[in-house]
Order: C-alpha cells, then sequence, then structure tokens
C-alpha cells in the first residue's frame, strides 16, 4: 500500500484500523527517507502530526503508541523534561 500511495513529509496518513502500527511505521520510514534534508517544521510534522491511527482494542492501542514511540514517531518527553 505504502508504495502504491508514496506518502511525502507533506502528507499525513491516518490508519482506521492501526493494529501494531506497522502500516503508519512503513508509510512514515517512506516519508523520512531524505530526512537530513528536511526543514525543521517538516522534521516536526514528520514527528508529531505525520501519522495517525485508530485501534479499538486497548491493548493493540498500547502496543501501537508503544511502537511508535520507540521508532521516534510521536512528542513523547520534551527536551530538558527527561
Amino acid at each position: 500500500m505504502v508504495d502504491c500511495i508514496q506518502p511525502t513529509v507533506k502528507d499525513t496518513v491516518v490508519d482506521p484500523s492501526a493494529g501494531t502500527a506497522g502500516f503508519l511505521l512503513t508509510a512514515h520510514e517512506h516519508a523520512s527517507t531524505d530526512a537530513e534534508t528536511l526543514a525543521p517544521k517538516e522534521r516536526e510534522h514528520l514527528r508529531d502530526a505525520f501519522v495517525h491511527g485508530v485501534e479499538l482494542v486497548d491493548g493493540t492501542a498500547r502496543l501501537a503508541a508503544m511502537n511508535l514511540l520507540l521508532h521516534g514517531i510521536g512528542i513523547g518527553t520534551p527536551k530538558g523534561d527527561a
């Protein structure tokens, strides 16, 4: 699916049945191939607003959230507040 839609950093990807966020991670990986050349605002969008997912099963939603955070996606702990 990611090969078909070829998301860029300017897009927002939504998965209404996210599971453990595999599709969201793959879309993020595809869009961040040139992350070194991105402007700070684009990097912020890629980290904090690029992916959105919905999962109805609580345990699976927790796994998805942890999976995204472990891959550096999401706000997590702000710098200096660790």
